[in-house]
């Protein structure tokens, strides 16, 4: 909206600038050039305008890759939902070793949601359920 504003006012603005150099004379000649001043500052703007359409291209809704939480069917159960002794206390996790068995999609949940810690020495996994949630999923 405003790159057609901002063009329009520029070819306008250069229009009146080459008309307003001398005294106003009623010849037809300087008319005609004056008219095709402002035809050629449009043309130009309405170039610059589709260059930049082409460049940009027209907006592409994206496409979800593998099932996400409404096709992976069912809520995450509830009793992978536990507390984990952390560093410093627990912490409230869905464990993945509890998703394993009872979740038939968790390779589909999002990394993002993952946390790594530590229990008995063992490096375990689990998904922080708030993380969980933004991403769609629901645990029931």
């Amino acid at each position: 909206m405003y790159r057609h504003l901002i063009a329009a006012t520029l070819g306008l603005a250069l229009a009146i600038s080459t008309v307003a150099v001398e005294p106003a004379r009623a010849d037809h000649g300087r008319i005609t050039r004056a008219v095709a001043g402002v035809a050629a500052a449009a043309l130009i703007g309405a170039a610059i305008v589709s260059a930049n359409r082409e460049k940009h291209g027209p907006y592409v809704q994206p496409i979800p890759h593998g099932p996400g939480p409404v096709e992976a069917g069912k809520p995450l159960p509830s009793r992978c939902l536990k507390d984990y002794p952390v560093a410093g206390g627990e912490k409230r996790l869905v464990g993945r070793g509890c998703l394993v068995k009872y979740y038939p999609h968790v390779n589909q949940l999002p990394n993002s949601c993952e946390f790594n810690f530590r229990e008995n020495g063992h490096p375990r996994i689990g998904y922080e359920p708030a993380c969980l949630r933004n991403h769609g999923y629901s645990i029931g």
